[in-house]
């Protein structure tokens, strides 16, 4: 991917590849993660990372975490189901939420009756963020785009307490 740097998320087994323009903007972030079960994980160790540094707490970053987790299962078990691919993760810390979207440009979100798992993936992220949107692209792969409250003084520094 142009102009973007490797950073290694998983222990050496998963390389994101982070936006160049998200480090410099300490309330965004976007990387993309292979759409695989170590994929899964160093989603959610980025997205813990970045809600932690947005200011949120338990039991929300739990909330973040479960719902990372679902997302990026649910792209690579729906999106991906013929082959591989990448998953971008994208998030703004805004002033009152932080919105998380998982991307995938797999096949988009048709129902599936072989599914391995039990259909409960955008349920459980619906009763874990404050708002939840599914978006399916036109050209294929879909969007979950997911908001998490962020406390009334955490985007303050001490200094302006």
């Amino acid at each position: 991917m142009p102009g973007a740097d490797h950073d290694a998320v998983a222990s050496g087994k998963v390389a994101a590849v982070i936006d160049a323009a998200a480090p410099t903007d300490p309330a965004r972030f976007r990387a993309t993660f292979p759409a695989s079960r170590h994929g899964v994980g160093a989603a959610r160790r980025a997205m813990t990372a970045f809600a932690r540094a947005c200011g949120l707490r338990e039991p929300v970053i739990e909330d973040v975490q479960l719902a990372v987790s679902e997302a990026v299962t649910n792209a690579i078990v729906h999106g991906y189901r013929e082959g591989p691919g990448e998953v971008v993760v994208t998030a703004e810390a805004a002033e009152a939420e932080l919105v998380i979207v998982i991307a995938d440009s797999g096949v988009g979100v048709h129902p599936r009756t072989d599914s391995p798992g039990l259909g409960l993936g955008l349920g459980i992220i619906r009763s874990v963020t404050s708002r939840m949107e599914v978006v399916q692209a036109a050209g294929g792969g879909a969007e979950i785009l997911m908001g998490f409250p962020r406390p009334a003084r955490a985007h303050e520094t001490r200094r302006d307490r």
